[in-house]
């Protein structure tokens, strides 16, 4: 599943829509347009773009919607986030993206849905299955860790 991480700071301007870009400092571009994937506290997002950009072409309207009131606001969070810039052998890419809300194949609701077997019904999970959850339990677990120290180091 791809995953793309914020900063706990970021969480709730991106559930208000008040932030709907991220850039980012990759070595190459890791996110095509109309790709869909998943932000830890915030949910499923749809790619609209990922571009490369030069931090020198930024203007004002690209701070406000990457959050920041100002673009000296938004470089100066850029240079604590990334404070290597000019040694990290990485590029600038611009991701702009927007929630994406599309139900679940099999969703209530949805036309020509499967209604979804009682679980007193269904047959009990194989050992693959409870593994699977445990790993997805213990990923979570990670994430949330790094989102609250900012590292897996301290732990």
């Amino acid at each position: 599943m791809p995953q793309i991480l914020f900063k706990r700071q970021f969480i709730d301007a991106i559930r208000r829509g008040e932030k709907t870009t991220t850039l980012r400092r990759w070595k190459s571009r890791r996110l095509s347009t109309g790709a869909r994937v998943f932000a830890p506290g915030v949910g499923w997002l749809k790619i609209l773009s990922c571009e490369e950009v030069d931090l020198k072409d930024l203007t004002c309207d690209d701070a406000l919607a990457d959050g920041f009131a100002s673009l000296p606001e938004l470089l100066l969070a850029l240079g604590q986030i990334y404070p290597k810039q000019g040694t990290d052998g990485r590029r600038w890419y611009r991701v702009v993206f927007h929630p994406d809300s599309l139900p679940s194949p099999g969703a209530p609701g949805e036309q020509g849905s499967i209604p979804e077997t009682p679980a007193h019904l269904q047959d009990p999970p194989a050992p693959h299955d409870a593994q699977k959850r445990l790993a997805h339990q213990i990923r979570a677990d990670l994430d949330k860790a790094v989102r609250q120290r900012g590292s897996l180091f301290p732990l």
